[in-house]
């Protein structure tokens, strides 16, 4: 077999190539870019992936390491928060307790015996039977006009010029007001029935003169049936001393049965009755003169209880 020579191209004046030779140099030419193909690829795969970059986004793994501080500090103060939350809590509940019982004893308590609900029935039935406390009530003013025989410091005195008037059948009642004790020797409804009257008492040893005479007003609680009572007190004691002035019928029936229907269970309206029930008893047959004295007497205690 003979040898054929290479085929020879040419390419003008310069030099030919060997098609055996660019043949060759083709074949190694693929042999190295494959070769560097594969040292690529093992490059590639050595690089780890914390270190690659992409274009067009960020790394989730450093926003997540960006957020962690920021979460850890959220949750620190939400811990610390509920911590000092509870401790103030306990700090204001034991002061609490100090303040309600300064002694620092822990009060006794006995346990209940049977049925809870019995007990609590009970304790119902207990607070209703309890009545409430009354409201504050402006007590009514007793008024009228009185005739003064005079004022004195000392009691001796007043005591020693009342004498007179008692010696001559008139009443005497000496009311102690302001640390002064003054001489009422009569009653009257208006001004002129006083004047009338004190012209009559008048005289070289006695005189006495007319004025207005009020109880102090006071506020004190009262329950409404202790109110409506003393109203109704009120009301007759006014009529009787109009009767008196006007030399009418002197009527008390209204007035013994207010006595006899009074709260009794009123602390102070039991105390003005027991005081003024003799005088209530002898205005049925008494005469002008002591039904003043009684009437003053009663108006003396009226103030002197509720005042």
């Amino acid at each position: 077999m003979t040898n054929k020579k290479p085929i020879v191209v040419k390419f003008g004046d310069h030099p030919k190539k060997k098609i055996e030779k660019k043949q060759k140099e083709t074949t190694l030419s693929s042999n190295f870019h494959s070769s560097n193909e594969q040292a690529a690829t093992t490059e590639d795969d050595d690089i780890q992936p914390f270190i690659r970059k992409y274009e067009g986004g960020s790394n989730n793994f450093t926003k997540k390491r960006n957020l962690k501080p920021i979460v850890f500090s959220v949750a620190s103060a939400v811990v610390i928060g509920t911590v000092l939350g509870f401790l103030l809590l306990g700090l204001y509940v034991n002061l609490e307790k100090d303040l309600s019982n300064p002694s620092g004893v822990n009060p006794v308590t006995t346990p209940s015996v049977g049925n809870n609900d019995e007990n609590d029935d009970e304790d119902s039935q207990e607070n209703d039977s309890v009545p409430d406390p009354g409201s504050l009530a402006t007590i009514p003013a007793l008024s009228a006009f009185i005739l003064q025989g005079g004022v004195f410091s000392d009691l001796a005195n007043a005591n020693d010029y009342a004498s007179l008037f008692i010696d001559e059948g008139m009443p005497a009642v000496i009311w102690e007001r302001d640390g002064q004790y003054f001489l009422i020797n009569g009653i009257a409804h208006t001004k002129e029935n006083g004047k009338s009257i004190a012209d009559n008492i008048n005289n070289d040893e006695m005189e006495v003169f007319v004025k207005e005479w009020t109880t102090q007003n006071a506020e004190i609680s009262l329950e409404e049936e202790e109110l409506l009572w003393l109203e109704s007190f009120q009301e007759q004691w006014h009529k009787i001393v109009n009767a008196t002035g006007d030399k009418g019928i002197i009527s008390i029936d209204t007035l013994e049965k207010l006595y006899d229907e009074y709260p009794s269970d009123s602390s102070l309206i039991s105390e003005f009755v027991e005081r003024t029930t003799t005088y209530q008893e002898d205005l049925v047959q008494a005469n002008s003169n002591e039904i003043g004295f009684y009437l003053i007497e009663i108006w003396k205690a009226y103030e002197e209880v509720f005042q």
